[in-house]
């Protein structure tokens, strides 16, 4: 049994529950009849709200794609070990905080919900470091994995923008890298894991 390919399935369902919720208060959000001025939401207010819905909604289908991810980097042979689940549940967890951030945490800025952010160097750094820390070389099994994770982080995490902070377009942008992010330090972990695991079976049956 592939165990990626059962974590892609439960992801599935993840991503297609925050779709359908994300587009169900949207509907009703456009739908609800107009109230007085007293009670009427401000409109910083609304479009934080608006923001945090479309952060919600990507980084909860960067969790539940986040499996297929995963089965494309690997061979079928790695995709039945059990060791497929300690990145998709590292990334479960990543999410998990993220979304409670996103969900309850202040936010310091009137129109951008609050989040939790990397550095984006620091990541690649580590990436390096810990690659020769596990006893990764050019010609080892996994080291695509660390490949993937640093071009992910310079293709697509380190590009910036000077859209305005208020606008959709630059919500969007923000999520998206956001979500990549995760899925590269994701990546690192998979790779940690796997280049150990291959490490401690080679040396059992030297």
């Amino acid at each position: 049994m592939e165990h990626a390919f059962v974590a892609l399935g439960v992801g599935l369902l993840v991503v297609l529950r925050s779709v359908f919720l994300f587009f169900r208060e949207r509907r009703s959000l456009s739908a609800a009849p107009p109230t007085s001025d007293k009670t009427a939401e401000s409109p910083h207010h609304s479009q934080q709200s608006k923001h945090r819905r479309v952060a919600m909604l990507v980084r909860a289908c960067a969790m539940g794609l986040w499996p297929a991810v995963l089965a494309a980097s690997l061979c079928a042979e790695d995709r039945r070990s059990f060791g497929v689940w300690v990145p998709v549940l590292f990334q479960t967890l990543l999410g998990t905080m993220d979304l409670v951030v996103l969900r309850w945490g202040p936010s310091n800025s009137n129109t951008r919900p609050a989040m939790i952010r990397y550095e984006t160097m620091g990541i690649a750094g580590l990436i390096f470091g810990l690659s020769g820390l596990v006893g990764n070389r050019p010609d080892s099994k996994y080291s695509h994995l660390f490949l993937y994770a640093v071009l992910g982080c310079l293709v697509l995490v380190l590009p910036t923008h000077n859209m305005d902070d208020a606008s959709d377009a630059s919500q969007w942008f923000d999520s998206v890298q956001k979500a990549a992010l995760s899925w590269c330090i994701s990546l690192l972990v998979a790779a940690i894991v796997f280049t150990r695991s291959n490490k401690a079976t080679s040396a059992a049956t030297a």
